[in-house]
């Protein structure tokens, strides 16, 4: 049982490891979020300042997609938190999967879209798992942490035995 049990430990480990290395658009995306007010301001200066048309709802498209991403985000960093433990690891297992390349089906992802009432989300999948998976990596110490794991920085420290007097 010592063996399942370590084994299941690494596994839970390399699935962590793997979510924290992945990198994708989600790096992109948060720089464009942080200027996006910027962006927004330009425009809507261009829209004055020119002969431009019609940028008025290329604007209020921006600034709702923004919103609805923001507070999708919050709503699903909460949900995530709680999870209870079976369920937060299913959820890591399966963003896991997904971040190493395997065929899944997104059920734990798309269960918790349901869960704050965006089944019908616009997200495509590959949107929705990125989400999850950058929520994930944003809140990977309280996470580790809830599921009794040690912190994956802490991994490359050689452990030794302890001796009590």
């Amino acid at each position: 049982m010592v063996l399942d049990h370590k084994k299941q430990s690494q596994l839970s480990q390399q699935t962590v490891d793997a979510i924290a290395d992945f990198v994708d658009q989600s790096a992109i995306e948060f720089i464009l979020v942080e200027k996006l007010p910027a962006l927004i301001h330009e425009l809507s200066q261009l829209k004055t300042n020119n002969p431009i048309h019609n940028l008025e709802p290329v604007i209020d498209k921006l600034v709702n997609r923004f919103q609805y991403q923001e507070n999708l985000n919050l709503m699903l960093k909460q949900e995530i938190h709680n999870l209870d433990k079976i369920a937060l690891k299913a959820l890591f297992m399966e963003v896991g999967k997904y971040v190493k390349g395997e065929k899944v089906t997104g059920e734990k992802v798309n269960e918790l879209f349901c869960l704050v009432g965006q089944a019908d989300s616009p997200l495509t999948f590959e949107q929705r798992m990125d989400t999850v998976r950058q929520l994930i990596r944003n809140d990977k110490p309280q996470l580790m942490k809830k599921l009794g794991l040690n912190s994956p920085h802490n991994h490359d420290q050689k452990s030794y035995p302890k001796f009590r007097r």
